[in-house]
Parts: C-alpha cells; sequence; structure tokens
C-alpha cells in the first residue's frame, strides 16, 4: 500500500549560471517501512523535468520523481467577467468623452483662428483709412478690445483643453493596457508540484535531496571603483535576476560562468567550386577600420567580449560568502563577490581624430585572488557617481587600463586639410598631401602631462604608399607598424601647445579606392 504526504524540503543551494540556475533542495523526511509519494508543493513550473534527480542514501530507494502542473485561476469566473466588463464601460465612456473634448478643442481652434484673421482684416482697414486720409470708425477701438478679450478667452480655454486632452490620453493608454492584460488572462497561474516516489525497508528518518534545473535566472558581474586621493578600491558584485515561481531564502549562493549545452550539431558541408577569370587591369582598394589586437599595460594578451559572462574561457566560479535571499520578482539583486585596493595611476590620454577631448585613464593591476570577470565599472569621483564604462577579463595579478571620464580643463581642437597634385602632370602615381593640426589649451591651475595619439593609413598594396613627413611634423615623430603617432606635452597653467601631422598618401592610376 503506497502512502501520500507532503513535506516541506527547502532550497539550500542554488549555482547560477548564465541563463539557468543549478537547485538543490535538502532536508529530512521520517518514513515508515513501506511505499510512499512525497509531495513538494510551490514547486518551480519552470523546472527542466528532464534535470530532476531525487536522493535517499542507501536506506531508501527512489523508484520516480516527476512535476506537475496545473493551471490555477487567482478570481472566479464570475469575477473575472465582472472586472472585464467594468473596465470595457470604463473604457467606453472616457473614449466617449475624450472624443467630445477633442471636437471642441478644433471647434475653439478654429474660432481662434477665425477672430486672429479679422483683427488682421480690420488692421488692414485702418491702414487704408490713413492712406486714403479717411477717418476711421468711431467704434473701432472698442471692436478691437472685445475681439482681443475674445482671444485671450478662447486662447485660455485652449490651453486648458489640451491639458486635458494630454491628461485623459494617459489614462486611456492606462485602460488600454490593463484590458490587454486582463484579455490575455493574466489571472491565471501555473501551480507545480513535485512528486518522489519512494521506497524504504525500516522505519527511520532519512535525508532526501532534490536536483534540478530552473530557467528564468540569470546573473551579470557589475564592478565599482572608487578613487580617494592616490588610492583606488575596486569592488565586485554579482547581479542576479529570477522569476522561477519559488523564492531562495537564505540558500547557499554561487555564481558560475559555465555553458551547459544539450548537444550540437556539426556544420553542413557544401560543394566549393573554382572559377577561373580573367585578370582586371585595374584594382580596387577598400579602405577600412581595423582593430588592432594589442596586449595591456604589462603584455598580456587581452581577450573579445563572448556572448553572456567572458569568463577568458576558463569556467569560473564565485560562491557568496553569507547566506542571501532572492525572490522570484525578476527584479535585479546584488551580493558582494570581492574587492582589493591599488595605487591610482592616472594617465591623461587624447585622441583628437575620435572625440575633441582628454580622456583621464587608470593604470592598475588585479591585486584580487581572482579573475576580474567582464561588465560595466561605475566610477565613484569626488564621493559621487561620475559615470560609467565596460571592463574586458582581466586575470590574476594582471594589469589594466580604466577610462575615469574626460578633463574638463583641457581642450582640444583638430583641423585637416587635404591638397591634390595637379592631375595633368606627367606620371602614373597620383599625390594627395593631408596635414592634421591640433591645438591644445589649459584651462586649469594644472600642470597636468598628457599624450596625444594620432594615426596615418597603413597600406597592404605596393600600389598604395603613405609617406610621413617626418620634417615637417612636430618633433620629426614617425608612426609604428600600425601607423601610430605619439606626443607627450606638459601642459603649463593657461597655457596652450600646437601639434602638426603631415603625410602624403600615394596610389598608383590602376588603384580605385572605395
Amino acid at each position: 500500500m503506497r502512502r501520500e504526504q507532503a513535506i516541506p524540503l527547502p532550497v539550500c543551494t542554488v549555482t547560477v549560471l548564465e541563463d539557468r540556475a543549478q537547485v538543490t533542495r535538502s532536508g529530512k523526511v521520517t518514513l515508515t517501512a513501506g511505499h510512499h509519494r512525497l509531495r513538494i508543493v510551490g514547486f518551480s513550473p519552470v523546472a527542466c523535468d528532464r534535470t530532476l534527480v531525487a536522493r535517499a542514501g542507501e536506506q531508501a530507494r527512489v523508484v520516480d520523481v516527476r512535476v506537475r502542473r496545473q493551471r490555477r485561476d487567482q478570481l472566479d469566473t464570475a469575477s473575472r467577467d465582472a472586472s472585464l466588463v467594468a473596465l470595457e464601460e470604463e473604457r467606453r465612456s472616457l473614449g466617449q468623452a475624450q472624443t467630445a473634448r477633442r471636437r471642441r478643442r478644433e471647434r475653439v481652434a478654429t474660432q481662434l483662428g477665425d477672430l486672429g484673421a479679422i483683427a488682421q482684416q480690420r488692421l488692414s482697414d485702418l491702414g487704408d483709412d490713413v492712406g486714403l486720409d479717411r477717418a476711421p470708425p468711431g467704434d473701432l477701438l472698442d471692436e478691437m478690445a472685445q475681439l482681443l478679450r475674445k482671444r485671450c478667452s478662447l486662447s485660455a480655454e485652449l490651453a486648458t483643453l489640451d491639458a486635458e486632452v494630454a491628461r485623459h490620453g494617459e489614462t486611456l493608454d492606462e485602460l488600454d493596457r490593463r484590458l490587454a492584460l486582463r484579455r490575455e488572462r493574466p489571472d491565471e497561474t501555473v501551480a507545480a508540484v513535485a512528486e518522489i516516489d519512494i521506497t524504504t525497508e525500516r522505519d527511520g528518518e532519512l535525508e532526501l535531496h532534490l536536483d534540478y534545473v530552473v530557467a528564468n535566472a540569470c546573473w551579470r558581474p557589475y564592478h565599482r571603483v572608487t578613487v580617494e586621493g592616490d588610492e583606488l578600491t575596486f569592488e565586485t558584485d554579482g547581479c542576479i535576476w529570477q522569476n522561477t515561481g519559488e523564492t531562495w531564502r537564505d540558500v547557499t549562493l554561487s555564481l558560475s560562468t559555465e555553458r551547459r549545452s544539450l548537444g550540437v550539431e556539426p556544420p553542413r558541408l557544401e560543394t566549393d567550386q573554382l572559377y577561373v577569370r580573367r585578370r582586371p587591369t585595374t584594382m580596387r582598394v577598400e579602405t577600412r577600420e581595423q582593430t588592432i589586437e594589442a596586449v595591456d599595460v604589462e603584455g598580456a594578451p587581452q581577450t573579445e567580449g563572448l556572448a553572456g559572462v567572458d569568463d577568458g574561457g576558463e569556467p569560473q566560479v564565485r560562491r557568496v560568502e553569507t547566506a542571501v535571499t532572492v525572490p522570484s520578482d525578476g527584479h535585479p539583486y546584488r551580493v558582494p563577490l570581492g574587492h582589493f585596493t591599488a595605487a591610482a595611476a592616472i594617465e591623461r590620454v587624447a585622441y583628437p581624430e575620435l572625440a575633441p577631448v582628454v580622456h583621464r585613464i587608470a593604470k592598475l593591476e588585479n591585486r584580487g585572488s581572482t579573475a576580474v570577470l567582464a561588465g560595466p565599472v561605475d566610477f565613484v569621483l569626488d564621493g559621487g557617481l561620475s559615470g560609467r564604462t565596460q571592463l574586458g577579463y582581466v586575470g590574476s595579478g594582471e594589469s589594466f587600463e580604466l577610462g575615469l571620464g574626460p578633463d574638463a580643463n583641457i581642450r582640444v581642437h583638430r583641423e585637416t586639410e587635404q591638397k591634390r597634385d595637379d592631375p595633368f602632370r606627367i606620371s602614373s602615381w597620383v599625390r594627395t598631401h593631408h596635414e592634421v593640426r591640433i591645438k591644445l589649451s589649459n584651462l586649469g591651475d594644472a600642470t597636468p602631462r598628457l599624450r596625444v595619439r594620432e594615426r596615418v593609413p597603413v597600406s597592404e598594396v605596393e600600389k598604395l604608399k603613405i609617406k610621413v613627413d617626418a620634417r615637417r611634423t612636430t618633433d620629426h615623430v614617425s608612426p609604428d607598424t600600425d601607423g601610430f603617432i605619439d606626443w607627450e606635452r606638459v601642459m603649463a597653467p593657461r597655457g596652450t601647445a600646437s601639434l602638426v601631422l603631415r603625410y602624403t598618401l600615394e596610389r598608383h592610376q590602376d588603384v580605385i579606392m572605395t
């Protein structure tokens, strides 16, 4: 004979992944020898059935585990129908009142326009009377005063009607939204119950565990940087969202970047056909932006961001030290994951081609015991939130840079000029001379040191050449292999500086640039 009973089996351990969560319920149950069906009420309706695993130790044997779902109405049919009818009637009456209000507004606007035309005609007649040396009508002033009073009254009424139309329009929009939700039957909920069929050979207390995976849960790392004098504090939080239908109360929480998959299919192979074609007489060169795969300030390679949480290719697990409660409401909840302090070495860098500002960049080292995961970074400067930026994956002990926003005391102005040689000269090469002029101004009383970076195009073909005129370029600097040119400047208080870059782009007549 099988016995049924409802048991409390609370959630004790949760591991949140990028788009799901691994949940473990644990508790002790006292059973007699025989067959039992244990029911867990208030179970998550979005649990994945294939991931259900129940464990009861050596004292009992789990026969089966399943989830039963059932739709339930929060309101009975009569109450739901009555509330829907009431909403529709309210929407109908307010819609009729809004239509009448708009018609009244159109009439007032028409009357106001007619009064303006009448006043304009009276003024035109007065001008004609003065031109013909005729005396104006004696009641003209009284008529103009009456028109003015009428126009003022209609203008005030029109303004009142505009405000009422806007206010009642917002009310109608809210009613439409409520009607749409009610017609979609949002008063229905899905209730889930987990059932565990278990067999025990003797009476006693056993420890029961139930593992499963739920959807509607995710997490992302969030960072905060606080700069106080020469010290910088870097804090990392885990932001958690969950709407699984069950509240995680005082659970042991872990955040993981592991990407679980149910399997993938290999790509389909298709036939790749080769064709022979005549070699063209001209070469078409495309101008494009190329991302330089740089290294960080200490030589560690940087990785491109991935979908979800960028963990550098190796799964990371962050365990929260204290018990955490996360309600099932879809709102974000933050938990602390770690922090470290470092010296704030701030550098000022300008990229005039991208933006006419000087950026403040902090260079620091990850002194935490774990890697810093990719995510947004909030800056707290001078006791207040000053901005947000994005940070990529940073390994433990790796140096990295963070932008702290622009320096308002330094202004940057950039001008460019192009000049092409005479196309009728006897040569198969076409030359275009480029000149870049940069002007810097320090409006503050400090003496900052800054670095200015410019770039020149880099050619990959022999029939297109870029030559930098180092003699006519400030400080006679030359570009590196990637085409970047750097200047170092110390700006005196209220001082200015000028930088000039000159280079020539030479292309063969066979080359067509797009």
